[in-house]
């Protein structure tokens, strides 16, 4: 039997989102190794039911916030 396991970080997502592969079947495996908070977060989301859409919203949040505080 195999056992899959995955790291996750925010980049890792917005690339999945970004070629239109659902994030349901890139979170189904046995085990995830997050690397980062903001992966965490979104899967945390993905959990609740967001769409992948709202996720990746959430993700670039903060790159839009620092962009507007420069």
């Amino acid at each position: 039997m195999g056992f899959t396991k995955r790291y996750f970080s925010k980049k890792l997502i917005l690339t999945q989102i970004k070629l239109g592969l659902p994030l349901h079947k890139y979170f189904n495996v046995d085990a995830m190794m997050f690397d980062d908070q903001e992966s965490q977060d979104a899967y945390k989301l993905f959990t609740e039911g967001k769409t992948d859409q709202e996720i990746k919203e959430f993700l670039l949040k903060d790159e839009t916030n620092l962009i507007q505080e420069n």
